[in-house]
Parts: C-alpha cells; sequence; structure tokens
C-alpha cells in the first residue's frame, strides 16, 4: 500500500502514514500547510475521480473534499464535490487549498467556509506544446500548481511549459525553461521556485536567477548528482 513520507533536514527519511486494507491510499499531489497538515489526492477503489483528504501532524486522516459523483459548480460544499482527473494542490499563506483538475482544466479553490470557487480557466482545455505555452483564458491540463506570498499561482502544463497566474486569475508565460515533459513545482518560503525533472532540478530566484541544483545523468544508466541536504536553505 501506498506510503507518505518525507526527508527531514539531516537526510534522514520518515514515514507519517501507510495504507491498510481497510483504508488504502493512491496519495498524489501532495501539499503541505503552514500548520502541519498534509493535503493529497486520493481515489478510493481505483475510482476515476478522487477525493481530497488531509493528514493532520497526529496522523490522523479527515476527507475534506470529495463525496457522491455529481458536477461541482462554484459554491458547491467541497464535501460535495467532484474532481475530475486532480493532478497538483498547493496552499497559499491565508490556508485556502488550491486544487489542479486536469480533466476540465481548471484551478479551484476550497476556501475557509469549505465551499468550491473556481479561480481560473473556463472548463476548456487550451492546446498546449512544448516550448508553445498556451496562451488566453482557457488553461492548458495542468501537471502542478505552486503558490508564492503574493498570492500569485505558477502552473506547470503537461509538456513542460510553465506560467504565472495573477490573484485575479489571469494567466501568462513565467519565462522560465521548460523541462520538456513531466515535472513537479514547488516554491519555498523565499519565493524561490523549484523546477524538477525525471533527471534535473533547477531553482529560480525572484530576481530571475537560475541555479541548477540537480544535473542531467553525463552517461546513460548513472544517476544525476544530486544535492546534499543542508544546500537546500
Amino acid at each position: 500500500f501506498t506510503r507518505i513520507r518525507f526527508v527531514d533536514s539531516t537526510g534522514i527519511i520518515h514515514t507519517l502514514a501507510t495504507g491498510t486494507a481497510a483504508d488504502t491510499l493512491t496519495a498524489y499531489g501532495l501539499a503541505a500547510a503552514a500548520r502541519g497538515n498534509l493535503a493529497f489526492t486520493d481515489s478510493p477503489n481505483g475510482a476515476f475521480a478522487s477525493r481530497i483528504r488531509l493528514l493532520t501532524p497526529q496522523s490522523t486522516f479527515a476527507t475534506v473534499a470529495g463525496g457522491a459523483p455529481q458536477p461541482a459548480p462554484d459554491g458547491t460544499p467541497a464535501r460535495d464535490a467532484w474532481f475530475l482527473s486532480p493532478t497538483a494542490l498547493a496552499f497559499n499563506r491565508a490556508g485556502d487549498l488550491f486544487v489542479a483538475e486536469s480533466g476540465s482544466c481548471l484551478i479551484r479553490r476550497i476556501g475557509s467556509d469549505g465551499r468550491l470557487t473556481t479561480f481560473a480557466g473556463t472548463g476548456i482545455c487550451a492546446e498546449a506544446h512544448t516550448l508553445q505555452p498556451a496562451a488566453g483564458p482557457d488553461l492548458p491540463p495542468p501537471s502542478g500548481i505552486a503558490v508564492d506570498s503574493l498570492g500569485r499561482i505558477f502552473l506547470l502544463d503537461s509538456f513542460g511549459n510553465s506560467y504565472r497566474i495573477s490573484a485575479d486569475g489571469k494567466l501568462s508565460p513565467s519565462g522560465f525553461p521548460p523541462t520538456l515533459g513531466s515535472a513537479r513545482i514547488a516554491i519555498d518560503s523565499k519565493d524561490r521556485v523549484y523546477l524538477f525533472s525525471s533527471f534535473a532540478g533547477l531553482r529560480i530566484w525572484p530576481d530571475g536567477r537560475q541555479e541548477v541544483i540537480v544535473k542531467p545523468p553525463s552517461e546513460t544508466g548513472v544517476p544525476p548528482q544530486g544535492f546534499g541536504p543542508t544546500s537546500i536553505d
């Protein structure tokens, strides 16, 4: 069964939760909140549409979104919502949870009142290609999202293009180099953006400076060169 684990600042791996026969986990798209809660998508019994669950620092679970299979218009209580292939989650500083739905090409927000609103996207998927970011109000299928301290969302599409979405939902290219395939995006407390593809990692500072932190392998079959646990801060 799936386990949820983390690596501490000394490089030690810890297990936070493990699925059981009675409560299986198919955790994907994890996001950590400031208070220590961890949100993740979970597909019970292999269902296509996923629920969103919360793992507390006490290792207890709570389902915060995903109920009966029904359309989820704005204003729907999150517990009754149904998401179309949620691929990524992110918290902002206020504790709102953002959900990227690749099936509908929408970014949804679950606020403190527990209700669902649309943050960005029209429900129509835009076409994008490698080195050709999509333009306009329609979003390409998202594969990753992250939120900075200003409330801006950074989105990564399935082709490796990245975008900025302003606080009012407007989409624009980020200017970051494409990851050329499936990748993940994250933002730290200093608003530094991290782009991780299968064999490389890039850190981008708010002033635009870029730093390679995981290099691609120099030879086939040779693991990439990474960074030590103390060089992240």
